[in-house]
C-alpha cells in the first residue's frame, strides 16, 4: 500500500504526514508563482506610467499609477504625491499629496519622508510644525541620506 499517507519523523523527531507535506509544498509554490506574476504585472504598469509621464501624458500615467498606489506600490504612491503636489493631470491638492507621501513614507521611502518633512516645515497640506518636520527629516537622516543630515 505504500507510505504516501503514513507518518514519518522529520529531523526534529516530529511526526509528519508525507502526503500533507507534498500538498503544502505545492500550495506554497503556486502562491509564489502567483506573487511573481502580480509583481511583474505591477512593474509593467509602473513602467507604462513612467513612459506616459516622459511624454507629459499625465492622464495615462495616472491611470497606471493610481491602482498600483492603492494596492500599496511604493513608487506609485510617491508619484501620486508628486502629481497632487504639482497639479500634474489633477487639481493641485497639498492635502492629497501629503496623504500619498505618508503612505510611501510609512513603507520607508526616503524621498516621501523628505517631502513630508518639507510639507510640515512649510505648512503645505498640513498644519505647519517644525516638530513634525524634524521627525521626518530625522528618519531620513537615520537612513543615511546626506541631504536630510543637512536639513
Amino acid at each position: 500500500m505504500g507510505n504516501a499517507g503514513k507518518f514519518f519523523q522529520n529531523e526534529r523527531n516530529l511526526p509528519v504526514n508525507r502526503h500533507f507535506s507534498r500538498k503544502l509544498g505545492l500550495i506554497v509554490l503556486v502562491m509564489l508563482v502567483a506573487e511573481i506574476g502580480a509583481l511583474q504585472s505591477a512593474w509593467g504598469g509602473f513602467q507604462k506610467g513612467v513612459a506616459a509621464q516622459r511624454e507629459n501624458d499625465y492622464a495615462t500615467a495616472l491611470k497606471e499609477y493610481r491602482p498600483l498606489a492603492e494596492q500599496g506600490h511604493l513608487g506609485s504612491q510617491l508619484k501620486m504625491g508628486l502629481y497632487y503636489e504639482r497639479g500634474y493631470g489633477v487639481p493641485k491638492d497639498d492635502k492629497e499629496a501629503v496623504r500619498w507621501y505618508r503612505m510611501a513614507a510609512e513603507q520607508g521611502d526616503s524621498q516621501a519622508r523628505l517631502k513630508l518633512g518639507w510639507m510640515y516645515e512649510s505648512g503645505h497640506g498640513v498644519p505647519q510644525s517644525n516638530v513634525e518636520a524634524v521627525r521626518w527629516y530625522r528618519m531620513v537622516a537615520e537612513q543615511g541620506i546626506p541631504k536630510a543630515q543637512l536639513t
